[in-house]
């Protein structure tokens, strides 16, 4: 039969620096991300932010706002099992406090990019939505 769907929830961190938005190019991925990942068990969406920021770029940031929650049924990945796979992600704003810009094992290269720019590079084309979003300033959050 068909397998089912498995929902997958995540957290992603637009860490802005006045126009521009971090992103890092994420090898298993091969795309330009903003940083985030799975939420681990019993972690919640702010504390996986958090977490994964810090992993993926060696900064510590505090969240200042929740830019939306995405998820659809149209929109899946499925991978070479098989497996379909609809995200449920949780965006959110973040700003440094703390920690040191750096690589890791999840990020070969970083930069500080414009939304023009982003719009012109390899990244995944549903979270051009998330960062158009993220730099509007919408005064509630986005739920598509």
């Amino acid at each position: 039969g068909v397998p089912p769907i498995v929902r997958h929830f995540t957290a992603t961190g637009f860490v802005i620096d006045g126009n521009r938005t971090l992103l890092h190019w994420h090898p298993k991925v091969m795309a330009w991300l903003p940083p985030g990942g799975h939420i681990e068990v019993n972690e919640d969406p702010i504390e996986a932010v958090l977490r994964e920021v810090l992993e993926e770029t060696g900064l510590e940031v505090e969240v200042t706002r929740l830019v939306g929650v995405y998820t659809s049924p149209d929109m899946l990945v499925e991978y070479s099992d098989g497996t379909k796979v609809q995200p449920v992600t949780f965006s959110f704003e973040a700003e440094i406090i703390g920690g040191e810009l750096g690589l890791s094992n999840e990020t070969i290269a970083f930069g500080w990019y414009t939304v023009a720019e982003i719009e012109a590079m390899d990244t995944v084309e549903h979270h051009l939505t998330r960062i158009h979003d993220s730099v509007k300033n919408l005064p509630g959050a986005a739920f598509r």
